[in-house]
């Protein structure tokens, strides 16, 4: 019994082995891989595409107060050249003068605001940017003074 039973599944492997590899049996399809990589790539993006936006957010906001902190220093600076006035009458003309790079607007397009004497700083002026909503007196205006 014993032997008829290894000779039984000999033959099973044999034939096994034996019968011809259909196409099916070949792979997968490019339209199969297709599927596959759209599938993968809708989860990326459902993932990982809200940490890309607030990272970005967040980016923006840092851009604006490194652009307000050189502000800030153009103004000390332009302080120390020109002892007859407290501050510049205009950002612009710090922009003209070359003591900045970069053009008095935040990273949303918005003009920064400038104003000689100031009222909430200590420093004599007062440098603001409006923010991502671009309305003054929100609670995500980027202030020069904090």
């Amino acid at each position: 019994m014993l032997r008829s039973l290894h000779a039984l599944v000999e033959r099973t492997r044999r034939r096994a082995w034996a019968r011809p590899v259909t196409r099916r049996e070949l792979g997968m399809t490019l339209l199969e891989i297709m599927i596959v990589l759209a599938i993968i790539g809708t989860l990326m993006a459902f993932l990982i595409g809200p940490r890309i936006y607030n990272s970005f957010k967040r980016s923006q906001v840092d851009n604006t107060k490194i652009l307000i902190n050189q502000y800030n220093q153009a103004i000390i600076e332009w302080k120390t050249r020109n002892t007859q006035a407290d501050c510049p009458p205009t950002l612009d003309e710090l922009f003209a003068q070359k003591f900045v790079n970069a053009k008095p607007m935040d990273t949303w397009g918005q003009p920064l605001i400038y104003r000689c004497p100031g009222q909430a700083s200590g420093e004599g002026y007062d440098l603001m940017s409006k923010g991502p909503d671009r309305q003054e007196g929100s609670a995500d205006d980027i202030k020069g003074w904090e």
